[in-house]
């Protein structure tokens, strides 16, 4: 018989193509779209609990703090609770920023030191899994996502902000041309999140680097995307800025499940000009909707 999965955050980026992802693998998915912030419950039988709910834009979690703790660490505990309640297992879709502090090569068993609100909220609500994991029986799987990019990602990231730009000809101002990051396409992290619901680890608490292990400026994903796009624009680089390293060692993902991204950046980058492309109607959408959240 098929898992039967819940996956809160329905609406958002990763969640929604994760449960069409793992509906069209034989799974049974429920999209949860309500506010997880509130105790909430779902009917009949769940073997695990996939929680990708989270307020997620950095600039927006140092803004409103009280917000993005009742979101991303109590949304956390009623997912945990709801996980208890079914006896299922957890997968909680946590961040790099749980680091706080730049690095190259980061492991997970390297020391978090979250120094923004989110980072924070992220860091706590995996606590709160471990502690459910190993008290309370219910295992749990702690995904440490990286700089995750694709097709339908909301336009206020860089990738897609860069796409747009370059789209329209638009000069493109780099704060941080030099600052390097860990890029990973959304296919490969819902090809790891399918091998997380689909097999049982030995250990009931376990956390896991996501990223492709390979670093790239910003200004490097610049000409790439104009490369991809074969439409060149004026860049401005702001070259006093400081500028950090921020990549993943993957090692202990891919000895635990023989997972290793697909995608390069470069091919990843191709797919998701190309939805832009092909989705013109609805990215114009997407980018006057955030327009009139700013606003507001």
């Amino acid at each position: 018989m098929a898992k039967k999965v819940l996956i809160t955050g329905g609406r958002g980026f990763i969640a929604k193509r994760l449960a069409s992802f793992l509906s069209e693998r034989g799974y049974s998915v429920i999209s949860y779209e309500r506010d997880v912030a509130e105790k909430f419950e779902v009917e009949g039988p769940i073997d695990v609990v996939c929680h990708f709910a989270a307020k997620t834009f950095i600039g927006y979690c140092a803004e409103h703090p009280a917000e993005t703790m009742k979101i991303n660490f109590g949304g956390t505990l009623n997912a945990l609770e709801c996980a208890r309640e079914k006896k299922a297992k957890f997968i909680f879709a946590s961040a790099a920023a749980v680091y706080g502090v730049s690095n190259e090569g980061i492991r997970e068993v390297d020391t978090p030191k979250p120094n923004s609100a989110y980072g924070l909220s992220k860091y706590l609500a995996e606590q709160l899994s471990e502690l459910y994991a190993k008290t309370l029986g219910v295992p749990s799987i702690v995904l440490r996502l990286f700089n995750v990019y694709g097709p339908g990602q909301k336009p206020e990231f860089l990738i897609p902000t860069l796409i747009q730009n370059v789209a329209k000809g638009e000069t493109v101002n780099l704060r941080s041309p030099k600052s390097v990051r860990d890029y990973i396409f959304i296919d490969d992290v819902l090809s790891l999140v399918e091998l997380c619901v689909s097999r049982d680890l030995a250990d009931s608490f376990n956390v896991f680097n996501i990223a492709s292990g390979k670093g790239y400026s910003v200004k490097e994903v610049a000409d790439l995307i104009m490369s991809v796009s074969g439409k060149s624009v004026p860049l401005v680089l702001d070259e006093k800025a400081s500028a950090n390293v921020f990549t993943a060692n993957i090692d202990n993902v891919k000895k635990v499940f023989g997972w290793e991204p697909k995608h390069s950046l470069t091919e990843g980058l191709r797919k998701t000009i190309d939805w832009w492309k092909q989705n013109q109607v609805f990215a114009n959408y997407m980018l006057e909707d955030e327009t009139v959240k700013k606003k507001s």
